[in-house]
């Protein structure tokens, strides 16, 4: 199922907003602690290095039934979904250097205590959250590269189990909702959901041959071009459905 070279194309942009924040907590002269039997001694990256901050400073505990992760270094608040997911992309990249995938399968596997039926809170404890679609396009795209460095085709029915939940965000407008509360949340349709949703369809698509995914991620592109694309191809911030756009621009668009 996954090849080396189809492993190795992972953008190593993921990795870094994974772990930008940990790069400034080596800068400010925090300790780290000793690698807890990840095995990436000697690995001698940077990136390896950011990875062994991850788990010295944010990791609440890393057990076979799954990792958990704290908010930000200090504080014992637990990490958001999307926070969570950032570090399993991280986990995964590094998986592919030196340190194997058991690390990494637990940080994944971390992910279902956010699980709700086929998508993810935002939170853990459960409930009837509001959930956010870009949480869940980020977490299908979690499970994308899990399959491609695993190799176990699980994963990719979790990332259409999660690509369903998506489907139910679709504005008749064009694009996708941020959220599924689209009273509270202004019927906001931004590039930051839309992105990763095209991606997971495109993902799909490629491992399926299913045509709905190339039409959705087609009508994705679409809003994506017609509605924030400025004239020097930069991406405005989003857009509501009453017509106000953001202007703003921001570089993880």
């Amino acid at each position: 199922m996954a090849t080396e070279k189809r492993k190795r194309r992972r953008s190593q942009g993921r990795l870094a907003i994974g772990l930008v924040a940990l790069t400034l907590l080596q800068a400010s002269g925090a300790d780290s602690a000793p690698s807890a039997g990840g095995g990436t001694e000697g690995c001698g990256t940077d990136a390896v290095a950011d990875y062994e901050a991850l788990r010295a400073h944010l990791t609440r505990a890393d057990r076979p039934s799954g990792t958990r992760y704290y908010e930000h270094s200090g504080s014992d608040t637990t990490a958001t979904a999307w926070s969570h997911g950032q570090a399993s992309a991280g986990a995964m990249d590094i998986a592919l250097t030196c340190d194997g995938w058991a690390g990494a399968r637990r940080s994944v596997l971390g992910l279902e205590r956010f699980r709700r039926g086929r998508s993810y809170n935002p939170a853990v404890g459960g409930g009837d959250q509001d959930r956010f679609y870009d949480d869940n396009a980020w977490i299908g795209l979690d499970f994308i590269q899990a399959l491609e460095t695993s190799g176990q085709v699980r994963y990719l029915e979790r990332a259409e189990r999660v690509f369903s939940f998506l489907e139910r965000g679709f504005s008749p407008n064009g694009g996708l909702y941020w959220n599924e509360n689209t009273t509270a949340y202004l019927s906001w349709r931004n590039a930051a959901t839309n992105g990763p949703a095209l991606q997971l369809a495109l993902h799909l698509f490629e491992e399926t041959g299913k045509a709905g995914y190339l039409d959705r991620a087609m009508r994705l592109d679409r809003f994506l071009n017609q509605e924030l694309r400025t004239p020097e191809g930069l991406i405005y911030d989003g857009v509501t459905d009453d017509g106000f756009v953001d202007r703003r621009l921001w570089t993880y668009n």
